[in-house]
């Protein structure tokens, strides 16, 4: 008999892991471990995630005190189905939102599925490097688009960049506008003195936190965070999420929020850190960066190869590294002694094009469409996203023109015909 999946992640891995999830192969769950006799349903004793009243109610009352947030809804269908909710709680058929630019793909997936229109905002670029939204672009963007319903950020960027979240919410709270985080990658944010607050701290209306990334938890797992009541975000939330929703990730993100209260763990790691990497400051307009979050000088597949290291990733000349609770001095030392031992990455310009949009995510989603190449692509609507991956970053959305600079970075595109 074959088992090709659960062989395969049945066997030891000996590689040293700086990527997510952060629980590091259960490292971090070995004080709470999930098993599956906790894969249950709804129960008279379990609660429902969807009419949360019980134990499950408790927990994400525990979640919101902990970031300082009136409401926390747990996730179970990743930070994406959180990132749909949020938008599609202030934004409806035909609305405006004013948005990072490199946010990730479900942001995308919003637009389609609430029917709104993005006014993109270009994040500051700094050595390849994604930063920071410019206060002075955003407020460009409020004055062009005084009717938008809400402003879109991505903070921490996959690169553990984050701006000036209070300054943003000062922009969007003086026009009348709802400020929306995604802060998938800064879940840990705002535990610790040590680490840069969290966005809920610095006066965002709503923000999603992804668990698994930095907090310990399964994959998958994730909490909307929300300052404001908002009934069709609840409602959303029951269409974007199972209705039989994992009681093991419900579990991971009980243990994970408790963990996470933890301030010294979080200060001891960052210390481990520093001791080793030292102090890196944000880089162009970044406010804030994570110091959590490792940009190195060697590739990735350098370091799995002759080193053994799994890296999170490599995008822009740089190899990402998350580092977790559970890494010790010692495998930080290792890190640091393999990127002296290898070559620097090829630096690559792989900043996407900002598009002009002739009809919005939805109409151009739903429209017919072919398949073509690249050099026939050139002046027509693309019909569905490309992203560049890593991150995960559009290069074309649904509805935008496509140019000849978003056609060298793709070898097909779909097309409205």
């Amino acid at each position: 008999m074959t088992l090709p999946i659960y062989d395969r992640l049945s066997k030891p891995r000996a590689a040293l892991s700086f990527h997510m999830p952060t629980h590091n192969f259960g490292k971090a769950l070995r004080e709470y471990p999930i098993s599956a006799k906790m894969d249950v349903t709804e129960l008279f004793d379990t609660d429902n995630l969807h009419n949360a009243a019980g134990i499950i109610a408790q927990s994400q009352q525990k979640a919101a005190k902990l970031w300082g947030a009136q409401n926390a809804y747990y996730l179970v269908n990743g930070s994406s189905c959180g990132v749909m909710a949020m938008v599609g709680a202030f934004c409806s058929e035909g609305d405006t939102i004013i948005a990072d630019r490199y946010s990730h793909r479900s942001l995308c997936s919003a637009l389609v599925f609430s029917g709104a229109r993005a006014k993109w905002v270009r994040p500051f670029v700094e050595k390849g490097i994604w930063c920071a939204v410019d206060c002075a672009s955003l407020r460009r963007a409020v004055v062009q688009n005084p009717r938008a319903r809400a402003i879109f950020i991505t903070a921490p960027n996959y690169f553990g960049m984050m701006g000036d979240i209070s300054e943003y919410a000062k922009i969007a709270h003086e026009a009348g506008m709802a400020l929306l985080v995604d802060a998938a990658h800064g879940a840990h944010f705002g535990l610790a003195e040590s680490l840069p607050p969290s966005p809920m701290h610095l006066g965002a209306d709503a923000a999603v936190v992804g668990a698994h990334k930095t907090l310990n938890s399964l994959t998958q797992s994730a909490i909307l965070l929300s300052n404001v009541k908002n009934e069709r975000m609840e409602h959303l939330l029951t269409m974007y999420q199972s209705t039989s929703p994992s009681y093991l990730l419900l579990s991971s993100l009980d243990v994970a929020v408790e963990k996470a209260a933890e301030s010294l763990m979080w200060d001891d790691a960052v210390n481990r850190v520093r001791e080793v990497f030292g102090t890196e400051r944000a880089m162009g307009n970044a406010r804030y960066r994570d110091p959590l979050r490792l940009l190195v000088d060697a590739r990735a597949e350098d370091l799995r190869k002759r080193f053994s290291i799994e890296a999170e990733c490599e995008c822009c000349g740089k190899t990402v590294c998350i580092v977790s609770t559970t890494h010790t001095e010692q495998e930080l030392m290792r890190l640091k002694h393999a990127v002296k031992q290898l070559p620097h990455c090829t630096a690559a310009d792989v900043t996407p094009p900002v598009l002009k949009s002739a009809v919005t995510p939805r109409e151009a989603f739903f429209a017919k469409k072919k398949k073509v190449r690249p050099e026939a692509a050139v002046g027509r609507i693309c019909a569905k996203d490309v992203f560049a991956y890593p991150p995960g970053v559009p290069v074309a959305l649904c509805g935008e023109i496509i140019d000849e600079s978003a056609a060298a970075m793709a070898e097909e595109f779909w097309i409205c015909e």
